[in-house]
């Protein structure tokens, strides 16, 4: 039992033990805080980079009554985005705090990320906003991008 405590009280012993529970506390941390914080950041320039790169696909409807391709995985990734975007937010502990964007906001974000994937293809008619006099479905479109982008921060 002598050997034990003279083991215990080396100081190399406790150098040890020490470098290990700063090194086990400093994984939960990156794991627990700081991963999903960088997710969420990736998130938000992935849905300014699929906003910017369908940009023409958004705010155009296509000439024909079929839906070319292109407009297919517009919709498909503006939905896809937005869940992630919202998964990737809730994923943070203390997100409101960490995140610097507020719930609300990015709930906002994600309605606007849904309805631009809903109205991507259709002709450009014009429809009542809030009250309004009637727009165009474009631009309603390009309002609601630049929305969703002000919601998150782009």
């Amino acid at each position: 039992m002598g050997w034990f405590m003279k083991l215990i009280q080396s100081i190399v012993f406790q150098t040890v033990v020490s470098g290990v529970f700063v090194f086990i506390i400093s994984q939960l941390v990156f794991e627990i805080v700081i991963k999903p914080i960088r997710k969420f950041k990736a998130t938000i320039l992935k849905v300014g980079t699929i906003l910017d790169f369908y940009s023409n696909v958004i705010v155009n409807p296509p000439l024909s009554g079929q839906l070319p391709e292109d407009y297919m995985d517009a919709k498909k990734s503006l939905r896809e985005v937005a869940f992630e975007l919202e998964a990737a937010y809730k994923n943070i502990p203390l997100n409101a705090l960490l995140a610097r964007i507020p719930e609300k906001a990015i709930t906002h974000a994600r309605k606007g990320l849904i309805f631009l994937s809903n109205i991507v293809g259709h002709p450009n008619e014009k429809i009542p906003v809030d009250g309004e006099k009637k727009k165009s479905l474009s631009l309603v479109a390009s309002d609601k991008t630049q929305e969703v982008k002000d919601y998150i921060n782009i």
